[in-house]
Order: structure tokens, then C-alpha cells, then sequence
């Protein structure tokens, strides 16, 4: 057995016992052994979260979503103002500016009267409402048809209490996990700016250690608030 030959076999035995697989080069003729990156395990909501700390108001700085959402449905002046009820379940109050030419005033997204905790800490289920409270529903705000029966999330994924905020939803979460519909991660400040060094400390949470593409945020503009 020649040299060459002695070097593909060993390459193609660690490719297997390694879990790569042989893809054809880009850039030339040979193939090159690489490894599939492993997927991430899912998020989990913030261990021993403080809901009397977290309630308030939040305001939107960023966020990145899957599938992207259409220009005329993102806000601008949008905020959050979580409380929690008496039985712990949370209420959202949702609010912001459309960026449409017919409705330029502060718009109510209704649908988040009621989250309930579930067994992970920071892990809310909310069940979709058609009736609206407000000016739109969510799923109007959000561009995706939600149904009854299927299961949507709300994470609370971390948070200082006073800097920074940093949420998930996952629609129509299935048992493995991922999401069928849509999934973000959305970035919240106390003020309607927000610090780089705590921007950057949530944009990592989500970029590096939840393995999400750090391409796409979209910057969410405040200059007339609604809150």
C-alpha cells in the first residue's frame, strides 16, 4: 500500500469514527474532511428568575428572527411592560408605532394577557386569542397565522434587572424542539437606548452561545415614545 493510499484510508476512517463527512473543495480538485457542526442544545429559560425585579417597562433595541418579517410590520417606539398577576401568570402589554403611511400613532398588540409559567424556569406558554383587546393581534403584528391547539413559547432567557433584557419566542414548538413557524430573540433595554458593553453581553448570549447567525438584527428606532 503506497503512502497516498496509506493517507486516505486513515482519513476516511477518523471522517467516520469522527462524525465528518467528505465534501468536494471549492477552491481545487481534492476533497477535504470536515466536520458537520453539532446542534445546539435548546434554550432554556434564566435559572432563579426574579419576576418582581422584571416587571416594568422594557424597551425594544434589537432583535433577529427566522423567517425574516416583513419591513412594514417592524415598530418603531416599541416597548413591553410585563406584570405579573396574582395566580403567576404574566401579563404583556405591548405597544409601539407601526411604519405604514395609514397608521402612524401608537398601535396596541394584544394577546399576551395571560402567559403561564411552565415547569422551566423563564419558560412561559401563552395560548393565541382571536379576539383582540387592543388596536391589532399578535399574529397581525407578527405576519404568521397562529392556531389554538399548537404550542407557543415564551422564554425569559437573561436579564440584570436594570440594563438589559433578553426574550425567545418559539411559534408552533415542536418535540424536538425547534420551531415550525417562527423563532426570535429579542433584545430589551430599561431606556430606549442601550449601553454597547450590555448590548454586546446580549447580542453574545445569542450569537455565540445559542449558535444563532449573527447576521440580521434589526435596530428597532425610538424617538417618540409610547410609554
Amino acid at each position: 500500500m503506497s503512502n497516498w493510499t496509506r493517507a486516505v484510508f486513515f482519513a476516511v476512517l477518523l471522517g467516520h469514527v469522527g462524525g465528518g463527512f467528505w465534501s468536494i473543495c471549492p477552491y481545487g480538485i481534492f476533497p477535504w474532511l470536515w466536520k458537520t457542526p453539532e446542534r445546539c442544545a435548546e434554550p432554556r429559560g434564566m435559572r432563579n428568575l426574579d419576576i418582581a425585579k422584571l416587571t416594568g417597562v422594557w424597551y425594544e433595541i434589537t432583535f433577529v428572527i427566522d423567517p425574516p418579517v416583513a419591513p412594514e410590520l417592524i415598530f418603531t417606539d416599541f416597548y413591553l411592560d410585563i406584570q405579573q398577576n396574582e395566580d403567576g401568570t404574566l401579563s404583556i402589554k405591548m405597544e409601539g408605532r407601526p411604519q405604514n403611511a395609514n397608521h402612524t400613532d401608537c398601535t396596541t398588540v394584544s394577546g399576551f394577557e395571560r402567559l403561564v409559567p411552565t415547569a422551566r424556569s423563564g419558560e412561559y406558554a401563552f395560548i393565541f386569542q382571536n379576539e383582540s383587546s387592543g388596536d391589532i393581534t399578535f399574529d397581525e403584528h407578527i405576519g404568521v397565522p397562529l392556531e389554538d391547539a399548537e404550542s407557543n413559547v415564551y422564554m425569559i432567557l437573561d436579564t440584570d434587572y436594570t440594563h438589559y433584557l433578553v426574550n425567545r419566542f418559539c411559534l408552533g414548538k415542536q418535540a424536538d424542539g425547534l420551531c415550525s413557524k417562527e423563532e426570535s430573540f429579542l433584545i430589551y433595554s430599561r431606556r430606549p437606548t442601550l449601553a454597547p458593553v450590555f448590548l454586546k453581553k446580549a447580542k453574545k448570549l445569542i450569537t455565540k452561545d445559542l449558535c444563532n447567525s449573527p447576521k440580521g438584527f434589526v435596530i428597532v428606532e425610538h424617538s417618540k415614545a409610547c410609554a
